[in-house]
């Protein structure tokens, strides 16, 4: 009998799971294999990896180093899903061979991985972490460890951190850097997401917080802080490529080879082969079906049980239907899903497929699904049931306080504009020592030779010039600039006045109001295969709420290639469509248009949403196809180009227009659009 049924919370399912697995004759037939020094397991899916692994940490203990071809942050994720805490991803170690300088956050990701290894945790690593040996002996007295209530001698501690790579400044602004003031220090950690202020109390700490970069105010607080080096710090090679003493499992290690030899000769090297995996030791091969060769496997292989799901690519109604199938068998459906609007959903198809038991749908973060036939289980997640694997962002930390867009927009010798000193040429950056500390400066040179050095920390009072070519240069404190700051206010205030106006008419025009996020609104959010960024977050909301007032909306979203606009759109479309109006999304170029389509109709394939283009694209006769179906409402959404401003385009309810790269679309155009 099947114990699932039991069980209400995602650990208590993955325990029962793993319960019922351990004590399966096929699995523990790969236990004692392993156990016996049995070297080759063949997989007929990867997917079974993470529960391959998690079975020999169970069973054998650790530490355990899995080496594997691709996406080692995601398999790092999937074996924590089944051993929370367990598990960590460690990066490429190319500076042990001197071949390259790691990041910083590279360093620190890497002694993290030692301190698993030595706590006898698993370490998940590509092939270019592979390629670099084992992680190095954290040295003594690294990690330093900062506790409240603990008494710390300052001075050396200070000396630590320079000897461990990191850099004092006077305001801690990105990894690697530290910041002493008065009985406060500053650390941004190589191992941390975000710095953390220690406030001493003479010599003993008194509170630990994190803080954010940009705005320097601390925020959450802490009990304990851990901080590794921020340089690789092994001496020679014998420290640098201790044998690991442990075991190492590598999946399809021919492909994991042939990929360390593309990333060496991206160096001009031709290492052999039998030197990748030589200081980590013979490893344990899982050759899998989906890219292994079965004329690879040799006599004395062991097989792991677990066969692949089928991926349904945003079908969610013949998952359902299927399931229905599986369940009737007398199978049990485990579905685990990345978010509570996932299961709510989920669950009201089921019930509408006739419901009943045999399913249970819980919220986990698994990449991908796979069956034990042998215990009549079979787990899905959502990318098989979407058709897209969940990407994982690596956390990328802010490298200074201010955005570097603006500054990396400052060609060096060109024109800036300093919002207090005016106009100026822009000289590049210059590093001065004030006070004992190093920092970095913007020169800004202005007329009769002035200069003015501004700090890196101040990025956000120096803007790039937009103005004419050749503008005057002002003299730095000159009273020119006061002038023209004064004209440019009277002449804000003057449009302002007119923008006002405008604005009010247009509030006192009625609108549609459209209703709140349905079901399908809330599904289209939660399939969405990122994190949304704050700002993105933000901008959705802003949009539904212009949405749903009953005055019309005129918004523009602002952001750089890569930025999630385009979601932002998708979210207003859907909204729309909701509501039973129809959505023109006007884009500047037929390439453009192409693109969008495709990007549209992926996100909204689960749903009977017709999407068209409209460009020369397509020909005349496909062109008044698209037309005469506009005008009659059976299409949705239309993404095109100046096409759809021609006077045959007639659309039956259009609720929603919007422009892709407004900027690029004249006043005549948007007159049209009127």
């Amino acid at each position: 009998m099947h114990l699932l049924t039991r069980f209400l919370s995602m650990a208590r399912i993955v325990d029962s799971i793993l319960q019922q697995a351990l004590e399966t004759e096929s699995i523990k037939r790969v236990i004692d294999h392993l156990a016996t020094g049995g070297n080759e397991i063949f997989c007929s899916t990867s997917a079974v990896l993470p529960l391959l692994i998690t079975c020999a940490f169970k069973e054998l203990g650790g530490p355990i180093v899995v080496a594997v071809p691709d996406n080692p942050e995601r398999i790092a994720a999937d074996i924590s899903f089944f051993l929370p805490e367990k598990a960590v991803y460690m990066p490429g170690g190319f500076s042990t061979l001197g071949l390259s300088n790691p990041c910083d956050e590279d360093v620190g990701a890497r002694y993290s991985a030692a301190k698993a290894i030595a706590s006898g945790l698993i370490v998940v690593a590509g092939p270019d972490g592979i390629s670099g040996g084992p992680p190095g002996v954290i040295p003594y007295p690294w990690p330093l460890v900062f506790e409240k209530g603990k008494e710390v001698d300052l001075e050396k501690t200070v000396k630590f951190l320079v000897e461990g790579g990191y850099r004092r400044e006077f305001t801690v602004e990105g990894w690697g850097q530290f910041a002493l003031r008065g009985g406060i220090l500053d650390i941004f950690a190589s191992n941390h997401e975000r710095p953390v202020r220690i406030e001493f109390a003479g010599d003993v700490i008194d509170s630990i917080r994190d803080f954010n970069v940009v705005t320097q105010r601390s925020s959450g607080t802490l009990e304990k802080a851990e901080i590794f080096p921020a340089k690789e710090m092994a001496k020679g090679s014998a420290d640098r490529h201790a044998k690991f003493k442990g075991r190492i499992f590598a999946l399809d290690p021919d492909l994991i080879l042939a990929r360390v030899a593309e990333i060496f000769a991206d160096f001009g090297i031709s290492p052999e082969n039998e030197s990748i995996f030589g200081t980590w030791g013979e490893p344990v091969s899982v050759w899998t079906l989906e890219r292994s060769s079965f004329s690879r496997r040799r006599s004395g292989f062991a097989h792991f049980p677990g066969e692949s799901v089928r991926d349904f690519h945003g079908n969610v109604d013949l998952a359902f239907r299927e399931w229905r199938k599986i369940i009737g068998a007398g199978d049990k459906i485990v579905l685990f899903l990345s978010t509570a609007g996932q299961i709510q959903r989920a669950r009201e198809i089921w019930e509408e497929h006739g419901g009943g038991s045999g399913l249970l749908i819980e919220r986990g973060s698994l990449s991908r699904g796979f069956s034990l036939p042998e215990l009549g289980i079979h787990i899905y997640t959502t990318g098989d049931i979407l058709g897209r694997r969940e990407r994982r962002r690596r956390s990328y930390k802010a490298s200074s306080g201010t955005p570097v867009s603006s500054h990396l927009e400052l060609g060096k010798d060109s024109y800036v504009v300093h919002v207090e000193e005016g106009i100026g040429i822009y000289r590049g950056l210059v590093s001065k020592n004030i006070s004992g500390v190093m920092r970095e400066y913007l020169l800004i040179e202005y007329a009769e030779g002035d200069r003015l050095y501004v700090p890196t920390s101040q990025l956000g009072r120096v803007q790039r010039y937009i103005g004419s070519e050749k503008p005057k240069i002002n003299r730095l404190r000159g009273r020119e600039w006061v002038g023209a700051k004064r004209r440019a206010k009277r002449h804000a205030e003057k449009t302002a006045a007119q923008l006002l106006k405008l604005y009010l008419e247009r509030k006192a025009k009625p609108g549609h109001a459209f209703p709140p996020d349905t079901p399908w609104e809330r599904e289209l959010a939660d399939s969405f295969e990122y994190e949304e960024t704050p700002d993105q977050r933000r901008a959705i909301d802003e949009v539904k709420r212009d949405m749903e007032a009953p005055s019309p909306m005129d918004r523009l979203i602002c952001g750089d290639v890569g930025y999630g606009k385009t979601e932002v759109a998708i979210r207003a479309a859907m909204k729309a469509v909701m509501d039973s109006k129809q959505v023109a999304v006007l884009v500047p170029t037929t390439v453009l248009a192409n693109q969008h389509l495709n990007t549209f109709k992926e996100r909204f394939a689960p749903f009977p949403i017709r999407i068209e283009m409209l460009s020369r694209f397509l020909s005349r006769k496909e062109q008044e196809k698209v037309i005469r179906a506009i005008e009659k409402g059976e299409v949705d959404i239309v993404i095109g180009t100046h096409r759809i401003l021609q006077e045959d385009v007639r659309f039956k309810d259009l609720g929603l227009l919007i422009i892709d790269e407004e900027h690029k679309f004249g006043v005549s155009h948007k007159e049209k659009l009127k």
